[in-house]
């Protein structure tokens, strides 16, 4: 997004391991007429003046993901971004919004809670922490995306102290009393080497780069 951070991502950091993963969902107001992904699309479709898609903020994941939804789906949609998840949920509560993208820990309370209705997830499985709800590829939709949290460290640092750092940081990571606590945030304990890490995020970066240089967006 930025054609010039003041620094160089590859250049300037190495990564030392990933220590987490979520998965987004999309979520409709109570009041929209749909049930599942597929009719959504198909509702968006006859009502296109309905394709507003809600997101915590402009420059999020939520937002390129949302993107990436419609130019999969086929919708041409315009993504609303809010000052963050409060606004948002408030609104898709409401039913000023119809459609609504965020991370699990702010859809699936109000979901369980039967204020609105996460139609999918866009996690290669389906969540560990909401299991009757459906993947986008089980909903006919082709798309898989998650985010991610990960430790990294200067370039400069020597390969032996980063694998130090990997090391210890692995370790914390497979202690059962901090994975619950990642859980209880909705998120996935994940404790990757650093070179899984370097793996994750060139995947990473192949997916989303051209979603974000797409959109045309800058900060």
């Amino acid at each position: 997004m930025f054609k010039d951070a003041g620094y160089d991502p590859d250049k300037d950091f190495q990564p030392v391991s990933q220590v987490t993963e979520y998965e987004f969902g999309l979520a409709v107001a109570s009041a929209v007429p749909v049930k599942e992904l597929s009719h959504l699309l198909a509702w968006l479709r006859v009502n296109p003046a309905q394709a507003n898609f809600g997101v915590p903020a402009t420059g999020s994941l939520p937002h390129f993901f949302a993107l990436m939804t419609g130019e999969k789906a086929a919708v041409k949609a315009q993504v609303v971004g809010y000052r963050g998840s409060a606004p948002l949920i408030s609104d898709l509560i409401g039913g000023q919004l119809p459609v609504a993208f965020d991370t699990f820990d702010t859809l699936l309370p109000q979901h369980e809670g039967g204020k609105i209705r996460i139609l999918a997830s866009s996690g290669a499985k389906r969540s560990q922490f909401a299991k009757d709800i459906p993947t986008y590829k089980e909903s006919g939709l082709d798309l898989v995306a998650t985010g991610w949290n990960a430790f990294f460290a200067p370039a400069a640092m020597p390969a032996a102290q980063v694998q130090r750092l990997s090391t210890a940081i692995r370790e914390v990571m497979s202690e059962p009393d901090l994975q619950h606590k990642f859980v209880d945030a909705r998120m996935t304990p994940v404790a990757s080497t650093a070179a899984q890490t370097a793996t994750m995020l060139k995947t990473y970066r192949a997916q989303w780069a051209p979603v974000v240089r797409q959109s045309g967006y800058q900060p």
